[in-house]
């Protein structure tokens, strides 16, 4: 018997013995019992001749584990790199060469086959099959939805909240913005963003990654293309037809057009001696038949319209160049195919212009600018309800226009942080969005607060730079001036908009555009009574001291009356300098606003005329005022807030004008 116990060989003490025992195959796995038969001790005496081999240790404490031994430590996961390939084929069957989201093509191919006797056939051996499963419809319709509408409730009245998903990183370890984001057009799947160091003069020199990517939103650790450009890309866009082309605008004024399926180098590049001079900040693509043409604009001072399938040389070029002023850099831009051939552009000196691409006068292009800002406007972006309403981002305001008027109706309150882009909201029409460079997000609904945002987020500490909105409104992504893009969801109270949402923040808009019309018009009558009185040439007695005296006192008194309309205080001040010349009192012959006759629809025009006897000359002073007594009902608010009606610079050019008058006798 082999024995070994406890590390001990016993063989060389014990003679060697086997045993073998058998066992039916049925009693296989069952428990052996052993049990004790012809027993015999025996001594084992230790050999004295082993001792020297032994050397004397203290007593020790030894632990025997039967089983096996296992570790306990905490170790990292190791990261699972996913990566989805695959093929969905949605459509298919025309000819080669057919884009399957052009429908005129598509339609023009159905007419061909349907007139063929092979569709005929088709049809006829195919009606069978399609009459029977018409029949199984009808008794049991299995489209049917039984719990429509269930889980739809109205989410007006919770918080507003947000809360992130996901930060996509910049893979490399540079100092680069997250300088534009383009959400995926079927589906909204992938994100394609652009990465550009926008620091002035802080480029470094070779070595420094010009890569951008597209990524895809369930997998944030590693992006899905890698597009390799020949300089930074500073915007880039995706086809609203053709999903897998995008346009990008380069860092040195390139255009250059990608496509995912054909790898990360570009297919078509314009020309460096016809593009840009400056980085391109944005790029759009124009709605056409071939969703092929698109336009870019950098701060060169030019907008370049392009044909992706020719991009040696722009299709035409326009100079941001407005009459009387000098030439404008562009910064960012807006088209809505739905506002027809209009283009809003946003420049560096604070102005926005508007381009008509239609105009058949090259010189009726670009229209006066839109001035308010004193800083570049970063961002321009149409109300997709209202398209005749437009936001706007610039110096440390958001300001709301409308295509009639060249000063804004709506202007936010001055943040203490620059603003860097604004988005709308695509599923509601009061709800827009703001980045500031302090990293902070704010939501304004407009419905809700006009005064301050109605939810605020931080979101980096490092600066925000864009945002881009998904075309359900649920989600929206943040980039950072770290290179980092922050995937971030709404709550559904920023989402879901009531049946009259619209025609409320469409009639609060059109309110607001009402007012700062008329405040527009008011300043035209008084520009222009100032005008018609210096045409006048009326002239003030000015050796008669008690006369001059008792002018100055009606002025003080005009100065401390409640508000009037702006013209018939000029009309009043008209008519009180007739007066004078006529010789009469300064109080006579004024115009009583009592016993003015009141017309919604026709304005009221006051007619005098005044004869002197001194000269035998006569005065005609014609329509010195012209007010509509509607619109000065509807907007006396405002005009109250101006308890001043004669301005200290229109006082002190009245004066000038009594002092600078002849004398006569």
């Amino acid at each position: 018997i082999n024995a070994e116990y406890m590390g001990f060989h016993m063989e060389e003490y014990l003679p060697h013995a086997e045993h073998n025992y058998e066992r039916r195959r049925r009693d296989f796995g069952r428990p052996i019992n052993f049990t004790e038969s012809n027993v015999f001790y025996e001594n084992i005496w230790p050999d004295q001749r082993l001792t020297q081999s032994f050397v004397d240790r203290l007593s020790c404490d030894k632990a025997v584990q039967c089983t096996t031994t296992c570790a306990s430590h905490k170790v990292n996961t190791t990261t699972v790199n996913l990566q989805s390939d695959g093929m969905l084929h949605a459509e298919g069957g025309w000819p080669a060469g057919t884009d399957s989201k052009d429908v005129e093509r598509k339609l023009g191919i159905r007419r061909s086959i349907e007139k063929t006797d092979l569709f005929k056939n088709s049809v006829n051996h195919l009606g069978d099959n399609v009459l029977r499963c018409l029949k199984q419809n009808v008794s049991v319709d299995i489209y049917e939805e039984y719990f429509s509408g269930v889980g739809e409730g109205d989410h007006s009245g919770e918080p507003p909240t947000a809360r992130s998903h996901s930060v996509f990183r910049d893979p490399t370890n540079a100092r680069r913005t997250a300088a534009f984001i383009s959400w995926y057009p079927d589906g909204a799947r992938k994100l394609a963003i652009a990465y550009c160091c926008l620091r002035f003069q802080a480029i470094p020199g070779e070595g420094f990654p010009t890569t951008s990517y597209i990524w895809d939103i369930n997998n944030p650790n590693i992006p899905e293309t890698e597009l390799r450009p020949a300089s930074q890309l500073c915007c880039l866009e995706f086809n609203y037809r053709d999903a897998h082309t995008l346009l990008g605008g380069c860092y040195n004024g390139l255009i250059e057009l990608y496509d995912d399926r054909a790898g990360g180098l570009a297919v078509g590049t314009s020309l460096i001696e016809k593009s840009h001079r400056d980085p391109v900040y944005d790029v759009c693509w124009l709605q056409s038949k071939t969703a092929t043409e698109c336009i870019s604009c950098a701060t060169d001072g030019q907008v370049l319209r392009w044909d992706t399938r020719k991009l040696t040389e722009p299709a035409e070029i326009l100079s941001l160049e407005v009459k009387g002023s000098e030439q404008y850099g562009a910064v960012c831009m807006e088209y809505d195919a739905a506002a027809g051939a209009k283009i809003l552009v946003g420049t560096e000196q604070g102005d926005v212009l508007s381009i008509n691409r239609k105009a058949k006068n090259p010189q009726d292009r670009i229209s006066a600018p839109y001035t308010g800002h004193v800083g570049a406007v970063h961002a321009v972006k149409r109300n997709p309800f209202a398209l005749r309403y437009f936001l706007t981002v610039g110096d440390w305001t958001a300001r709301l226009w409308t295509d009639e008027l060249r000063t804004p109706i709506v202007t936010t309150k001055f943040h203490k942080s620059y603003l860097t882009d604004a988005a709308w909201s695509p599923s509601r029409p009061s709800v827009f969005f703001v980045t500031k460079h302090d990293g902070w997000l704010d939501i304004w609904d407009y419905l809700y607060k006009q005064s301050e945002p109605t939810y605020s987020v931080a979101i980096s500490d490092a600066g925000l730079h864009c945002v881009s909105v998904q075309a359900k409104g649920q989600f929206l992504v943040l980039g950072g001036v770290d290179g980092s893009a922050t995937l971030l969801e709404v709550s559904d109270s920023l989402v879901s908009h009531n049946s009259n949402e619209k025609a409320s923040f469409l009639q609060i808009l059109d309110r607001e555009y009402k007012r700062e019309r008329n405040l527009e018009r008011s300043q035209t009558l008084r520009k222009r009574d100032a005008i018609r009185n210096r045409k006048a040439g009326l002239e003030i007695k000015q050796d008669d001291p008690a006369l001059y005296a008792s002018i100055e006192e009606k002025f003080a008194e005009i100065e401390a009356e409640p508000a009037l309309p702006p013209s018939r205080t000029q009309s009043r001040i008209s008519i009180l300098a007739r007066n004078a010349l006529a010789g009469d009192s300064p109080e006579a012959h004024e115009p009583s606003s009592s016993k003015l006759p009141v017309h919604d629809d026709e304005p009221i025009v006051r007619q005098g005329r005044q004869q002197t006897e001194a000269h035998g000359e006569v005065v005609h002073v014609g329509e010195m005022a012209e007010v509509h007594e509607g619109e000065v009902a509807e907007h006396e608010g405002e005009v109250a807030e101006h308890q001043a009606e004669v301005h200290e610079g229109e006082l002190a050019e009245a004066h000038q004008e009594v002092e600078a008058s002849p004398v006569h006798n």
